[in-house]
């Protein structure tokens, strides 16, 4: 990725797509109608209500990848820019539309592809997650507590739990957790945040309720393989209160 070094992952549906990407970007619109009336001076426009969001991808075409991209199904669409670390930002779509899949065929070049989304499903179109656990390969059970994330205040409004899974091994399922403390000392579960992968690909549960300050992620498996793994990101979005 020497070309696109802020550029640390795409995962869609769980697929991963960074080893392809040449190019990435994402556009958020917010529709407004113009509303000066008689007697303004200046010209202002108001909000009506609506926003939409895309995210085009330019990059090497993947047969083996291309029939998951080709094949219009709507899923959730995990990407971070900043850094593949505990606390950077992490943009996700619940329900990213492929709108566009176009293959070009070089003669004498390696063949390209572009992909286009149109991001759905939640208030807002693309939800601005923090990075709770990086994406890497994660071994026996355990959880990410010496790496917590600080999201700087508690709430008593839930949030909701992103996770893409892009690879399974040894085992029949993975159960990721979001954790959460009000000390970064003891640590529980954060209630209704918990999904269970037995193959790749990406989800987000919405939960309600309390959550504290500090963050952290969990896993464990199910299956009695001797090198059970897990390649996962898992992100969070932490609601305000009003």
């Amino acid at each position: 990725m020497a070309g696109l070094p802020d550029l640390e992952f795409v995962i869609f549906r769980g697929y991963d797509l960074t080893g392809h990407v040449l190019g990435l970007t994402d556009e958020i619109v917010n529709d407004v109608e113009a509303s000066d009336v008689a007697g303004d001076a200046l010209a202002t426009s108001r909000f009506v209500g609506t926003a939409e969001a895309s995210v085009q991808m330019t990059g090497f075409y993947d047969e083996d990848q291309s029939g998951a991209l080709d094949d219009k199904t709507a899923g959730v669409l995990m990407y971070v820019l900043e850094g593949n670390a505990a606390g950077e930002p992490c943009e996700c779509s619940q329900e990213a539309l492929p709108t566009a899949y176009k293959r070009s065929i070089e003669g004498k070049g390696v063949h390209k592809a572009e992909l286009g989304w149109r991001a759905q499903g939640l208030a807002a179109p693309l939800d601005h997650a923090v990075l709770i656990a990086p994406l890497a390969v994660h071994g026996a059970a355990g959880n990410t507590q010496s790496a917590y994330v600080d999201l700087g205040a508690a709430t008593a409004s839930g949030g909701r739990w992103w996770v893409a899974l892009t690879a399974l091994a040894d085992c029949t399922s993975v159960t990721v957790k979001a954790q959460h403390s009000a000390d970064h000392v003891t640590w529980g579960d954060v209630t209704d945040a918990t999904l269970t992968f037995t193959a790749i690909g990406a989800a987000m549960v919405a939960f309600t309720g309390d959550v504290y300050r500090y963050h952290a992620s969990a896993w464990t498996y199910v299956g009695d393989g001797a090198a059970r793994s897990a390649t996962f990101a898992a992100a969070l979005t932490q609601t305000p209160d009003p």
